[in-house]
């Protein structure tokens, strides 16, 4: 339970101990077994109310001292695709097929500053909180959901910046627009999964905190932000499908511009394959490693 001094999550079993009234109470024993996963789930879903005080905490936190508090929500992004635009559209004269290249950039921009915080955010939880994690025990998977959940504000206050582009350049939604949640979600299980093996990987090599920012810097190039997926020559399509943005940054253009959707079905399908890997070998490596997680801090 929390607020329990104990650094495993095992479960416990309960033993009849005679107390000095001779009246018989459960004695609760912390064995060293291992859980099984669905039943460790199933205690992360139970203390789902634990899992929204640490997304209200991480908000909190993350705005308070600062400034222009929630506002930097906006002007990260908008300042950052004021240097896209500059670069590539004015210096590069890099246009757009159908729309306005500031148009065309900001959705797959949107959801890819969500994945990146998201992931980096995920991959520092546990080491953020060494300290919490020697004190009390409660499962230790929400820490890396918190910090998955938390950016979905960031990028809500995104939207109105998008908004804005769509007034000025006066594009009107489609109906395909209800799409941007499927592949928002998508976005969320990638996230979701490379999280946890970096929070994993980053909790017994320290080399994680300088290989990731890396990593993510070539993952962006790797993906449709800066450019449509129709310009990586044929012949690497089928590598470049492996990665989940290809679909979640393509998938988000379509929904909020309604233009034709311009990934095939097999391009979505390894996508879609390639997240739930990522998901799987995520949530083993890290429930392997929430098992000694306190030794490893």
């Amino acid at each position: 339970m929390i607020g329990e001094p104990e650094a495993q999550p095992e479960t416990g079993t309960a033993e009849p101990s005679m107390p000095a009234d001779g009246t018989s109470r459960p004695t609760y024993v912390i064995d060293a077994s291992r859980s099984g996963w669905m039943s460790r789930l199933g205690e992360a879903f139970g203390r789902r109310e634990l899992l929204w005080m640490l997304v209200r905490r991480d908000i909190s936190v993350r705005y308070r001292e600062a400034v222009l508090g929630v506002a930097w929500a906006v002007v990260v992004p908008a300042a950052s695709l004021g240097v896209y635009w500059f670069v590539f559209d004015v210096v590069f004269e890099r246009q757009a097929d159908d729309v306005p290249y500031v148009v065309f950039l900001f959705p797959a921009m949107l959801v890819w500053n969500y994945y990146s915080s998201s992931v980096g955010r995920a991959a520092n939880a546990l080491v953020k909180d060494s300290a919490l994690l020697s004190k009390v025990y409660f499962p230790r998977i929400l820490l890396p959901l918190g910090n998955v959940i938390s950016p979905l504000l960031d990028f809500a206050i995104g939207l109105l910046v998008l908004v804005a582009l769509l007034v000025v350049y006066k594009i009107v939604p489609t109906t395909q627009l209800l799409w941007l949640p499927l592949f928002l979600g998508v976005g969320m299980a990638a996230a979701t999964g490379m999280g946890m093996l970096m929070a994993s990987l980053n909790a017994q090599f320290k080399d994680v905190q300088h290989v990731l920012p890396v990593m993510m810097h070539l993952w962006f190039f790797s993906s449709p932000v800066l450019y449509p997926a129709s310009r990586v020559p044929e012949r690497f399509q089928l590598f470049y499908s492996l990665n989940p943005m290809v679909t979640v940054c393509e998938g988000a253009r379509f929904a909020v511009l309604g233009t034709a959707f311009p990934l095939s079905p097999q391009t979505v399908l390894m996508g879609l394959a390639s997240t739930a890997v990522l998901l799987v070998v995520g949530f083993a490596a890290f429930m392997r490693t929430e098992q000694t997680i306190t030794d490893l801090l």
